[in-house]
């Protein structure tokens, strides 16, 4: 007869990380990664996921990234750094920043890390369970950045 040790099954780790092999178990709620996927409309007191793998490791990569948050007045409100196990120095990051992915702050961060990550993975924009609006700095609204793609089309017309 076994021993009730023995005769359970090993314990199950999950985390919101999706699998990086075939060979872990997956959760029985995997196809949530999935729904998240689907885009929620905008509430305007929203949040957006995302991971973003750096493309190689030198001094101020890190830094370089954030800035694409900074200047766009994109606050994070959440940062989480994991090795990706290619080499030493090869991180991937996931954030939670506030907006939607609607909100032309929060799509051209995410335009801009594409343009400069190895890999960005979108993992969803959903409401804050807080309910709380963003503070959007001044030059970071929606009409702001209309207003400069307005300025640059007259400038390139010859007309600003």
């Amino acid at each position: 007869m076994r021993s009730p040790a023995s005769s359970r099954r090993p314990p199950t780790v999950w985390s919101r990380w999706p699998p990086t092999s075939t060979t872990r178990r997956t959760p029985p709620r995997a196809s949530c990664w999935w729904a998240w996927r689907r885009l929620a409309a905008p509430t305007g007191a929203d949040k957006t996921s995302a991971v973003f793998w750096l493309r190689d490791d030198h001094p101020g990569a890190l830094l370089d990234l954030l800035q694409e948050f900074a200047i766009r007045g994109v606050n994070l409100m959440r940062i989480e750094s994991r090795p990706t196990g290619q080499g030493l120095g090869q991180y991937c990051f996931s954030v939670d920043c506030e907006g939607h992915l609607s909100d032309r702050r929060v799509g051209e961060t995410l335009m801009g890390l594409r343009r400069r990550c190895l890999n960005v993975r979108f993992l969803g924009s959903y409401p804050r369970a807080d309910e709380q609006p963003p503070s959007v700095a001044r030059g970071a609204t929606d009409d702001a950045f209309t207003e400069a793609v307005d300025w640059l089309n007259r400038a390139l017309d010859g007309r600003a």
